[in-house]
């Protein structure tokens, strides 16, 4: 599952953290964090739980939790005097937020048209499928409950398929791995057509020129 705050996304599954697009180097103990309290969000989680599911059979201070919070907050560019994603809950542990004005940043200039509605696409993971948490959602037997997902980072928007049963096409060729979309691409979900758009900010319109 990919996670979106402010200018980064988060992809857990890859273990991967990125700011518009560009790798944000984390070692793997901050990964197991940054999951840990982006999957709990906005609930806030005691040093002794994190401790337990960061280091289940050993035995660690407080100094070693404390060092690695002030790692993911220095890749994430922010200070606990000065916190935008990870929270200090004093005399109990942490949790994860995002400030204001920066969950306005999780929309992008993407949208995907299917049966005359527009759908908005946020930055990090959308799900396209039978299943009600799918961003694009589509009510039929041949597609599957998570069919596809296409994931925002940065100016980028890729797709990929989910491991459906009847497949997922770009322009009519069946896709493995992640695909980039451009403007304008016909997006085929079980042999449902579905038209991947980007809109002009300046205008508001649809952009002529493909990417």
């Amino acid at each position: 599952m990919a996670h979106a705050f402010g200018d980064f996304v988060f992809d857990a599954k890859a273990r991967l953290l990125t700011h518009r697009g560009k790798p944000v180097h984390l070692t793997a103990k901050a990964c197991e964090l940054l999951q840990l309290l982006a999957s709990r969000r906005p609930d806030a989680i005691a040093k002794k739980e994190i401790h337990k599911e960061l280091w289940p059979d050993t035995f660690v201070s407080d100094v070693s939790l404390t060092t690695l919070v002030f790692e993911l907050r220095a890749a994430l560019g922010e200070s606990a005097r000065s916190p935008r994603f990870v929270r200090t809950v004093h005399g109990f542990g942490y949790a994860f937020q995002v400030a204001d004005g920066a969950e306005g940043q999780d929309e992008t200039p993407f949208c995907v048209i299917h049966d005359g509605r527009e759908m908005a696409l946020k930055r990090g993971e959308n799900l396209i499928g039978r299943s009600r948490d799918c961003v694009v959602r589509l009510d039929s037997t041949r597609v599957s409950r998570h069919h596809a997902r296409i994931t925002v980072d940065g100016d980028a928007a890729l797709i990929e398929d989910c491991g459906s049963r009847n497949g997922t096409a770009v322009g009519g060729n069946k896709i493995k791995g992640r695909v980039r979309l451009k403007d304008g691409d016909d997006i085929a979900i079980a042999g449902i057509s579905v038209l991947f758009r980007v809109v002009d900010d300046a205008s508001g319109t649809q952009a002529t020129e493909w990417a």
